[in-house]
């Protein structure tokens, strides 16, 4: 698996909610800013030098979660496939979005889906029921 890959499942398994296109420099400065708000206050290498790609001054421990952020468990992974489908971790995925809780796929699954060049993956809170 490539760095980016490892970041992306990374992210989603903190449940961070990030664009499928987004630069590997601010994907790693969006986790170290994740990372830096459950206690580190420094902030990493990566975040600065996505920072820098920016033209924004680094701030120690940006990126904290707002009180309003849902725990884990209201977390879910929306998916989108293609037209005419397609099969990833025994479950299939076309236009329609598919909804699946963050708690309900291992790391493993929640790497594939975001490798897979053919499927949109985001995460983002449950919708209130």
């Amino acid at each position: 698996m490539s760095e980016r890959d490892t970041l992306k499942a990374q992210a989603v398994a903190m449940g961070l909610d990030f664009a499928g296109n987004i630069p590997t420099a601010k994907l790693k400065a969006l986790i170290d800013e994740a990372m830096a708000s459950k206690g580190d206050t420094q902030p990493s290498k990566a975040a600065a030098e996505a920072a820098a790609e920016t033209g924004q001054k680094p701030q120690a421990g940006a990126g904290k979660a707002p009180a309003t952020q849902p725990p884990a468990g209201d977390l879910v992974v929306e998916v989108v496939g293609p037209k005419k489908g397609r099969w990833r971790i025994g479950r299939h995925f076309t236009a329609d979005p598919v909804v699946i809780p963050l708690d309900e796929l291992s790391e493993d699954e929640k790497a594939a889906l975001i490798a897979d060049p053919k499927l949109s993956v985001t995460t983002r809170a449950a919708d209130p029921e």
